[in-house]
């Protein structure tokens, strides 16, 4: 004979035990802190129909939350300035041609004039039978002319040039176009 008193004290001593344990876990979970947040990533590539402006805001509003998890950095404050907007490539077929001509005057002398003509016919496509459109290739990102950083640790010569180089690697653009300078008021990491 079976005995069902024996199997259901059994199988409520397993759910008190899974119980317990599973509240045990959410408490260890709540005191080994919250996760590092992973820093946020530079845009590859601008939406073109977001503006110079608003790519340029982007752009800063990224890496301020890049260059702030720098150890030492502080505060920061990024200010990014762009030659120009997203440039989208077209597919199509380039034609060139160049003509040159060379006249000879009485005295001797020769003057050479060259004469050249681009035409550049787009690839159109039809999309669901819709009107014609251009084929976008890809888009280029903005050059970047130049980067302003703001930061409290800029005052400790080694995190400036952390942050320096963080800048030129994340944008690939050379050390001449960033400035890191200290924030007014900032705490100083230099002891």
């Amino acid at each position: 004979m079976i005995n069902l008193g024996h199997n259901r004290l059994k199988i409520s001593r397993n759910l008190l035990a899974l119980a317990v344990l599973g509240v045990a876990l959410l408490i260890a979970g709540s005191y080994m802190g919250p996760k590092a947040k992973e820093p946020p990533k530079v845009p590859e590539a601008p939406v073109v129909s977001e503006g110079l402006e608003g790519y340029e805001a982007r752009l800063a509003r990224d890496l301020e939350g890049v260059l702030s998890q720098v150890e030492g950095a502080g505060q920061v404050v990024v200010t990014v300035s762009l030659k120009a907007g997203p440039e989208a490539q077209m597919a199509g077929n380039e034609t060139r041609t160049e003509r040159k001509t060379e006249e000879r005057d009485a005295s001797g002398g020769v003057r050479v004039t060259t004469e050249t003509n681009e035409q550049l016919q787009l690839a159109m496509a039809r999309p669901g039978g819709a009107g014609e459109s251009p084929i976008e290739v890809r888009t280029l990102r903005p050059e970047v002319g130049g980067v302003l950083v703001v930061c409290d640790g800029a005052r400790d010569p080694q995190v400036r040039v952390s942050i320096g180089q963080a800048v030129q690697t994340l944008l690939d653009i050379p050390a001449h176009r960033v400035m890191v300078l200290p924030r007014k008021g900032g705490k100083s990491s230099v002891k």
